[in-house]
């Protein structure tokens, strides 16, 4: 039986692969045309999948990967502000935006806190 991080690794680099392929698709195709609004919706489903699998897989192995933490976190919460932005007008959307700016404080403080850690 395969172990679990070895198939989350496997999502997170296929879903990766496939959200970098759909980006580039989305930016060569016309503003708001069909293939446009496609591949901006495979690409947020598969960089938000493949963002929260980074930062568990970040979690899961902490000794040698948690830098890989901080990076899912910061592209879950790039995609997810990116949605806010294009789905909720922003009188509705200020909370939301404040918590996505929370976790990014915490996110970056977090990334200083290692930073510091591997320079001693």
């Amino acid at each position: 039986m395969l172990a679990f991080d070895f198939v989350a690794l496997l999502a997170h680099v296929s879903l990766g692969t496939i959200a970098v392929a759909m980006g580039a698709v989305a930016l060569v195709m016309q503003k708001g045309g069909g293939f446009h609004v496609g591949a901006g919706r495979v690409f947020v489903f598969c960089m938000g999948l493949s963002s929260i699998l980074g930062a568990l897989l970040g979690a899961l192995q902490h000794e040698t990967l948690w830098i890989t933490f901080h990076a899912g976190l910061l592209g879950a919460t790039l995609v997810a502000s990116g949605v806010l932005v294009l789905r909720i007008r922003m009188g509705s959307a200020r909370q939301w935006f404040m918590i996505l700016a929370s976790a990014n404080a915490l996110n970056m403080a977090g990334l200083l806190g290692a930073g510091l850690y591997a320079t001693t």
